[in-house]
């Protein structure tokens, strides 16, 4: 599966989901669909849409696993027993949503839960405006 797909949100099944839309500005909102499951992953699709038409949906990710305060997060294991993951988040910043984190704890070797290692391959320093 390449980012991007959301093979769920085409199915006719109830397993599927709902779309969750949720409020960002007064024009804009967010919509989010449960996109795919794996054997201990899932991932949720989130899009900016237009309040009214034309929608004009913009994907933000199809590999979500939470949506809080302003911020979308994704949270992948690379094995069952969650000895290496993959972590990545996306802040709103007032008009879209911009990636803000990228990063993995290396191979998997059983070292310790979460992973050895914290290897970023994006940062960023997050201010909230006044």
């Amino acid at each position: 599966m390449k980012e991007g797909d959301c093979e769920l949100l085409d199915s006719a099944s109830d397993t599927a989901g709902k779309l969750e839309v949720r409020p960002l500005t007064k024009d804009k909102l967010l919509a989010s669909h449960a996109c795919w499951t794996a054997a201990y992953n899932t991932g949720d699709g989130y899009w900016v849409v237009n309040k009214t038409p034309p929608y004009s949906a913009v994907l933000v990710t199809t590999s979500a696993t939470d949506y809080d305060d302003g911020v979308i997060t994704s949270f992948q294991k690379g094995r069952g027993i969650a000895d290496c993951v993959a972590t990545a988040t996306w802040t709103w910043e007032g008009r879209t949503f911009a990636q803000t984190s990228d990063k993995t704890s290396g191979m998997c070797r059983q070292f310790t839960p979460g992973g050895a290692w914290d290897l970023p391959t994006l940062v960023t320093n997050v201010r909230k405006s006044r």
